[in-house]
């Protein structure tokens, strides 16, 4: 198979609705076919490399049923790092969608663990955590995110230092060939491909390149070792399309790609997910990679996607160059894809020019139902493709309630579905919508009367709270004494205490939890 490109002129893009049903058609599959109901899976790395695709097909479409499902997968692991344990870098792959999450809605995500995680290794003074070049992607970009959350730049050092040691202490990059052996092992020539020459691991490399362009995305520009990590991701762009195949795709030998002639798709997803976004960053020149992206393009939804939407020619869990077929499919591979192709589509003719995000569903209680409750409307995460932006306008029905990125409104009971609109560069109005549910809080009214030898005490409840009945023989010095809990349900509630013939006065009380 011959490789390498010799194109002329330029290529056309592919529509966007193309690209989106095809995102559609790729992750609905994925999700229907490979997930159990209510069991998004683990967050282990392949699992979570998924779902960082899964993330920006939902920001790029602003679809939120796929931020719904990965707001599930979080809960489902209960926000945890995974199972490989604090000390492996696959652990930390989660963080990086654990993250992506938590900016879209602090009150649903916990970055706990991940954040004691990352601190762990920042306060160690080991800097061989990253001994294998699959790492880089897994933490590399986790860490980038904690350095853009909190500001602290030490989570960039920290990645610097691991990263140099992967890459000089361990001497895995080899400056002739500008690609990277997959750990220690592989170094030529202790490694050889079929033709005696070094062994360049495709889906390797991808960790690489698309772990450089997810770190670069989350430092600013003056921000420790930035001008390293890009002047790596530059060199190693021309070195990935010189071994491009004339299909689009690469295979996993980058090489010796007659060793293992079929397609292979995880690693083109990651190599075309970075250049893509490389041209679009404007840190890639469009003349001189946009050929090879949409030749990827043609490649990856010609060859490796099926018209049921099954991502087929994925490598199955690997560290060398392998055979495989097109059936083969795993979750790491349709992240790759996923990712890949949310970046094309904001290159896409009619690509989209903003993501938009109204916030969270939201459920107020207000305790003086007499007045309207605040609420706080936030559409700070709404992403820039193409600026700038207009005006961000928030409606409920026909009024308009609010302008601006962040608003104030003031709701009245009952259930409020407010919606975002901003005018894009290219004149289109892009709507997102929040739902806003607001709760009275009424004291609760009591009814009392005799059943009997009993008092029965009637609750009218408002709210799914904690009710105890409680007494206590003075009001001078109370001591009161639980006789009754019940969760209030919206409805009423009786409890009847029995009272002997000779009882003493009593004093009764609702507790309210």
């Amino acid at each position: 198979m011959a490789t390498g490109m010799a194109l002329h002129g330029q290529m056309a893009w592919p529509d966007a609705g193309s690209v989106a049903e095809v995102m559609h058609r790729a992750n609905d599959y994925w999700i229907t076919n490979n997930f159990t109901t209510n069991s998004p899976g683990d967050s282990d790395w392949a699992r979570s490399t998924y779902f960082a695709g899964n993330q920006r097909v939902a920001r790029v479409l602003t679809d939120r049923s796929y931020l719904a499902w990965a707001f599930d997968w979080g809960d489902a692991n209960q926000w945890l790092i995974g199972p490989e344990g604090p000390d492996d870098a696959d652990a930390y792959c989660c963080g990086q969608t654990y993250i992506d999450l938590y900016r879209l809605a602090p009150q649903l995500s916990d970055l706990t663990d991940i954040t004691n995680a990352v601190n762990g290794w920042v306060a160690s003074p080991e800097t061989n955590q990253l001994y294998w070049i699959d790492a880089f992607f897994m933490a590399g970009p986790t860490f980038a995110r904690m350095g853009n959350l909190t500001g602290n730049t030490n989570y960039y050092e920290k990645l610097w230092e691991m990263y140099d040691y992967m890459e000089n202490g361990l001497g895995l990059f080899d400056t002739n060939a500008s690609l990277w052996y997959r750990d220690a092992t592989y170094i030529y020539p202790l490694a050889t491909n079929a033709n005696g020459g070094p062994v360049f691991w495709s889906r390797g490399n991808g960790w690489v390149f698309a772990g450089l362009a997810r770190v670069l995305q989350q430092m600013p520009t003056n921000g420790p070792h930035y001008q390293d990590f890009l002047t790596m991701f530059q060199t190693m762009a021309p070195a990935l399309t010189a071994v491009q195949g004339t299909d689009g795709m690469w295979r996993t030998s980058l090489t010796d790609p007659a060793q293992f002639p079929s397609p292979e798709t995880s690693g083109t997803g990651f190599f075309t997910y970075g250049l893509a976004w490389g041209i679009r960053s404007g840190l890639l020149p469009a003349a001189e990679y946009s050929n090879a992206v949409i030749l990827a393009w043609n490649g990856l939804t010609n060859l490796a996607l099926n018209g049921q939407g099954l991502v087929g020619y994925v490598q199955p869990s690997a560290a060398q160059p392998g055979p495989v077929c097109a059936t083969n499919t795993e979750d790491y591979g349709v992240g790759a894809f996923l990712l890949a192709c949310s970046e094309i589509e904001l290159l896409a003719t009619n690509g989209p020019a903003l993501g938009l995000w109204a916030g969270a569903d939201q459920t107020l209680v207000n305790p003086n139902p007499a007045a309207p409750e605040a609420c706080t409307l936030d559409g700070s995460q709404t992403e820039i493709y193409r600026g700038p932006a207009g005006m961000f306008t928030w409606w409920e029905g026909t009024n308009q309630i609010a302008s601006g990125t962040n608003a104030q409104v003031l709701l009245s009971p009952g259930q409020h579905v407010i919606v975002l609109e901003v005018p894009g560069v290219d004149g289109i109005t892009y709507t997102d919508s929040v739902t806003v549910t607001v709760v009275p809080q009424y004291p609760p009214n009591v009814g009392l009367s005799l059943n009997g030898c009993n008092l029965a005490f009637d609750l009218y409840t408002q709210t799914n709270s904690l009710y105890i009945l409680q007494s206590t023989p003075s009001l001078a010095a109370p001591n009161w004494t639980s006789l009754a809990t019940n969760q209030g349900i919206g409805g009423v509630i009786t409890n009847l205490i029995p009272i002997p013939a000779a009882a003493p006065p009593q004093f009764f009380r609702y507790q309210i939890q």
